[in-house]
């Protein structure tokens, strides 16, 4: 939590040292699950730092070990970092190879996936902000994509999964 704090106020230099603590306390103690997290934390501040490659390898790597501990949290936000990476990764000035923009569509493509996924897992585990979140980010691609009728539709149903979450059908 302290790490994510400092990655928000625009300083993810010092979140890295309190997040390499807690991988480290967490794997001398053999906590699978608090590692998993310190790792997707690591990952997050990467993507704060623009190491889009790293965060993604981090994010891969420890996915499959969250999966199996089932926590839909844990796994959301897992994915979450992941589709950053993704984001990161489809900026055309990062694209090295020669077809950049089928290498940039992809990278959306992807991002979209893990968007899906971690969206569906933060409605798993019922964390409502975490859903909202991940409709917003389908909402910004559609409108850097340059299809506003698509990005209407996603922040509408912004507000409709914030008004079921919060109990605003009942």
């Amino acid at each position: 939590m302290k790490a994510e704090l400092f990655r928000k106020v625009g300083q993810p230099e010092r979140g890295f040292s309190v997040v390499m603590r807690a991988a480290s306390v967490c794997f001398r103690a053999r906590l699978g699950t608090g590692l998993w997290g310190a790792v997707g934390g690591l990952a997050n501040i990467l993507n704060s730092l623009g190491e889009y490659v790293s965060a993604k390898r981090l994010s891969e790597a420890v996915l499959p070990q969250a999966l199996e501990g089932g926590d839909n949290l844990l796994i959301g936000t897992l994915y979450s970092h992941l589709a950053d990476a993704y984001m990161g990764l489809a900026d055309p000035a990062l694209t090295s190879s020669s077809d950049t923009k089928s290498s940039s569509n992809l990278n959306v493509a992807k991002a979209e996936l893990y968007i899906d996924h971690a969206r569906e897992r933060y409605k798993r585990a019922g964390y409502v902000v975490g859903e909202c979140e991940q409709v917003m980010k389908r909402a910004v691609i559609a409108r850097l994509r340059g299809d506003g009728g698509v990005a209407e539709v996603w922040a509408q149903r912004y507000g409709r999964v914030w008004e079921e979450g919060m109990g605003g059908g009942e």
